[in-house]
């Protein structure tokens, strides 16, 4: 892509997550070229929000407690609610 070495004045393009949020904006955006002012302009500011939301997401994902895991055999348990299903009810007539 031309015009990326443009952006290295206003960007700390060697950080990861700047350069995820890049991409990411390049794509989403479809941005051909790099070399216009005003697509520079706008590229730098979205990818500066996007970083920043990047960042509060990566800290909610850290804060937020993992998920217990599923107790299988106690979900597996068996309830009778008392009602008969179709099938019971044909296995019934089938039996008398």
């Amino acid at each position: 892509m031309r015009g990326v070495a443009n952006l290295g004045a206003e960007l700390d393009l060697t950080d990861t997550l700047t350069q995820t949020a890049l991409v990411q904006i390049i794509k989403e955006y479809r941005i051909k070229a790099l070399v216009a002012k005003k697509t520079k302009e706008r590229v730098v500011r979205f990818t500066r929000r996007r970083r920043q939301h990047l960042v509060e997401q990566r800290a909610s994902l850290a804060t937020t407690q993992p998920v217990a895991p599923i107790d299988t055999k106690k979900n597996s348990t068996f309830v009778d609610t008392g009602e008969k299903n179709t099938l019971a009810k044909i296995r019934e007539a089938e039996n008398g």
